[in-house]
């Protein structure tokens, strides 16, 4: 299933994304 690959490689950036999203927030609301 070629699919199932590009929404691994898709979905591993969508996380990356989030990861560091949630880290800026965490850092901001550590800050304040």
């Amino acid at each position: 299933m070629a699919t199932k690959h590009i929404k691994d490689s898709t979905w591993r950036k969508v996380e990356e994304k989030t990861v560091k999203a949630v880290i800026e927030t965490k850092t901001n609301i550590k800050e304040t």
